[in-house]
């Protein structure tokens, strides 16, 4: 691959890519559209990307030498940081605000919620954070002291505050849709924060129940295959036409209607097989008794 195809196939956080994209669609752009590269750059750290590489640097095409970074020391032990991370994290650092103040602006043209704005931001700063913080760069260790969370928003604990806003955001329904759309994003990438010491199931469950709530914000459409569900399952057949009350309702009377049946059937068939044996004893007749009443 030349360096022409490599470098227009590596996304930029700064060039005028999303622009372009936009205006050709004929859609106004979500909080989503406006982040699309960012979370291109996100999913490329988490594959090992180098991180201004993840960026499309220019002058910096392909990723550095094939030779995996070494492991940072633990938190106790933490060694100092290296030259190289060091300055991979001041260009990196410089880069993603750049990102996110046209993020800023072109949000702000397209008239969205200031407070959506500054949702969005919060999510894909502690979805940033958690990236680098699990990653093998050599910057991780200047960037745990420093995170972007810390120097945006003032807060060092967006791995459970990134819940408790989407809490917040989840009581609002339909007016915070956009920002909705971005949490659901993070945790589709594999943001886990204050759950990733937990089971699995847990986050599944609320990333999935994010994802209807948004479908019925939106409207939920049809689906890929509607007819291919298993027609055996009375839930496909069922679902969303018969009420509940009115199912339990039908299953009463047919339980009763089953039970009356078996009852009657077993007194009828115990009472012929009893019948040939109701005269074995029989009890002496009555003497024969005459009373005369004289007037």
């Amino acid at each position: 691959m030349n360096a022409m195809v490599e470098r227009r196939s590596t996304p930029s956080l700064l060039g005028n890519q999303r622009r372009d994209d936009a205006a050709r669609s004929g859609n106004l752009p979500t909080l989503v559209d406006l982040l699309h590269e960012g979370f291109y750059a996100l999913f490329m750290l988490q594959q090992g990307a180098h991180p201004l590489a993840a960026l499309g640097e220019p002058g910096r095409l392909a990723p550095p030498p094939a030779a995996p970074p070494p492991l940072p020391a633990p938190v106790d032990g933490e060694a100092p940081p290296t030259p190289g991370g060091l300055a991979d994290e001041a260009t990196f650092k410089e880069k993603v605000h750049g990102f996110l103040a046209e993020f800023d602006r072109e949000a702000r043209k397209l008239r969205a919620s200031g407070d959506d704005i500054d949702a969005a931001k919060y999510a894909f700063c502690a979805a940033m954070d958690e990236v680098i913080h699990n990653s093998r760069l050599a910057m991780r260790a200047p960037w745990r002291h420093r995170p972007l969370q810390l120097i945006l928003f003032g807060d060092h604990l967006a791995g459970e505050h990134f819940f408790d806003r989407l809490e917040a955001l989840r009581s609002k329904g339909g007016g915070r849709l956009q920002s909705l759309q971005v949490f659901h994003l993070c945790l589709l990438l594999g943001f886990k924060g204050k759950y990733a010491n937990e089971p699995s199931d847990k986050l599944s469950y609320l990333t999935a129940r994010l994802g209807e709530e948004i479908a019925h914000i939106k409207g939920k459409s049809r689906g890929f295959a509607p007819q291919a569900e298993r027609p055996d399952e009375i839930i496909n057949k069922l679902r969303g036409e018969v009420p509940l009350w009115a199912l339990s309702m039908v299953f009463a009377v047919a339980a009763l209607s089953i039970y009356l049946g078996l009852k009657t059937s077993l007194t009828r068939a115990t009472q012929t097989s009893m019948a040939p044996y109701n005269d074995l004893v029989k009890l002496a007749p009555k003497p024969a008794n005459l009373t005369i009443t004289l007037p």
